[in-house]
């Protein structure tokens, strides 16, 4: 099975989520991205952390120049990528997150709290083979 960045990796796609991105505020874009770190799969879990560049193109972006407000686009949309690549952050999983932002189908609150969800399933799901592999091994 490919991973899910191969599977969006073409112009379509790509151009989707650039443009779902642009419909955010640029504060809301670094916000999408730092949430969306927490949704990779790979763990320690990246840590988004902005630079005095990056802070003064958002406030730049906020007050309507538009060259600032494309370079944070292109700035998150990169960061994105690099995030489905190197920690397995499932892309159609963002997709459909940053598209129901855009909609007011979702807020960030309800994305943190999916985030909450998700993670209590996983360690669920470790504790039970934990308890598994104990079984299995005669300790529990």
């Amino acid at each position: 099975m490919k991973p899910t960045y191969l599977v969006f990796d073409n112009l379509d796609d790509r151009r989707d989520i650039f443009t779902l991105l642009t419909k955010l505020r640029p504060s809301q874009r670094w916000q999408f991205l730092r949430l969306s770190a927490q949704f990779c799969n790979s763990k320690p879990k990246p840590q988004i952390l902005l630079d005095s560049t990056d802070t003064t193109l958002t406030q730049a972006a906020e007050r309507g120049c538009d060259k600032s407000n494309d370079v944070v686009t292109n700035s998150v949309f990169r960061h994105l990528w690099h995030l489905a690549a190197q920690y397995e952050l499932d892309m159609e999983s963002t997709y459909c997150r940053v598209l129901a932002l855009v909609q007011g189908d979702k807020t960030f609150a309800d994305l943190s709290a999916d985030l909450c969800q998700e993670l209590a399933k996983q360690n669920g799901e470790q504790q039970q083979h934990h308890n598994q592999t104990c079984r299995l091994a005669g300790t529990l």
